[in-house]
């Protein structure tokens, strides 16, 4: 089968009769500290008839085929080998491969559809990709009762428990997109977070409603303080070292860094080994947080606005996704690459330097 490879745009009817127009005007674009502008996305959505939801991504509807509008999907993905048939960028079309649906089944209820293609995964991209949803969500069941939340099977404990949370259904009340299906009625949001190109995009009501009912839910009233907090990530420096693996944020030194900030009295913890109801009290009592770029630092959505972000990157830098978080959710942000690493040696941290930019006593 041959289909148009189109956009969210191009799911609409004429009549509009199938649109779900934003319910407000975008918010005002931030614009992050390294200046990478980030602009609003609408709450809008379409509502699609026996809409095939395709195996390895995408949806399909009357010959029309798209993934990239509503689930992350980079430039450089559109070519992967994993996609549901062959894509001809000539003529923007795709051929689906005949057994691209396999066995599959009818579901009746009306289903709201989430990107979590990389956040089922990876705790940053659910952050980012995935949470914003939830106000959508909450607004369109009160007019459509049994609306269910399709998205892919969550595999951490805390993703669970912060998607219960916001979206207020228990997980068993989802239908989890393990194999394709045809869906009788299906509401389509627009992508909320698109970090490519020059300008980039992410749900400022949606990301900063998420954030507040996660803080109210797990930190109360707590107030923040002066309590400094690095945020560990369990690297096995030897083994990494011993399979030529040690390179980019993986430092040789950075049992250094932990004892020199636990010398100084900052709080150090693992958050992907500690429960969500543990980790949200702390982070909401922060004055600052400290960590290496990955998912961890994600879990900057607990602390308050005003608390001062750092994040320590390799020489290369890193994806601006956390910055653009912490900025759409007001929190003030340094990213701090370390040194490019010497001929024939590993990366390693300028221990004396994150010191000095988290205000920490050497």
């Amino acid at each position: 089968m041959i289909c148009d490879v189109v956009g969210f745009e191009q799911f609409r009817l004429p009549d509009g009769s199938n649109y779900l127009a934003p319910t407000a005007t975008p918010a005002p674009s931030v614009i992050t500290p390294s200046g990478r502008v980030i602009q609003d996305t609408p709450d809008d959505c379409v509502v699609l008839d026996n809409a095939a939801i395709i195996a390895r991504g995408g949806i399909m509807w009357r010959h029309k085929w798209c993934a990239d509008e509503f689930h992350y999907m980079p430039p450089d993905w559109r070519d992967a080998n994993w996609l549901p048939g062959q894509m001809e960028h000539r003529t923007s079309t795709i051929t689906l491969h005949p057994d691209v649906m396999g066995q599959t089944f009818f579901d009746a209820r009306p289903l709201f559809f989430i990107d979590n293609f990389v956040g089922a995964r990876n705790f940053g991209h659910f952050i980012h990709d995935t949470i914003a949803y939830a106000a959508i969500f909450r607004r369109l069941r009160v007019e459509i009762p049994g609306l269910t939340p399709l998205l892919l099977p969550l595999p951490f404990p805390n993703q669970r428990q912060i998607f219960e949370a916001l979206f207020e259904l228990p997980m068993s009340a989802c239908l989890l997109n393990t194999r394709p299906f045809i869906a009788s009625r299906l509401y389509v949001p627009r992508r909320q977070t698109r970090l490519s190109g020059d300008i980039w995009n992410m749900a400022h009501r949606g990301l900063r409603d998420a954030a507040a009912r996660l803080r109210d839910r797990w930190a109360g009233d707590i107030v923040p303080g002066p309590t400094k907090i690095y945020l560990h990530r369990t690297q096995d420096v030897a083994a990494l070292q011993a399979q030529g693996l040690l390179h980019g944020r993986d430092f040789y030194n950075v049992a250094e860094l932990c004892h020199r900030l636990a010398d100084a009295g900052v709080v150090i913890f693992e958050p992907g080994k500690l429960p969500v109801n543990v980790i949200a009290p702390l982070l909401a009592l922060a004055s600052q947080v400290t960590a290496i770029h990955g998912a961890g630092l994600a879990n900057l959505v607990f602390c308050a606005p005003g608390t001062n972000i750092l994040e320590i990157t390799s020489h290369g830098g890193a994806w601006g996704s956390l910055e653009a978080v912490a900025t759409v959710l007001g929190l003030p942000f340094r990213s701090q690459r370390q040194p490019v690493p010497q001929a024939g040696q590993p990366p390693a941290i300028d221990v004396m330097e994150v010191l000095r930019a988290a205000a920490i006593p050497a």
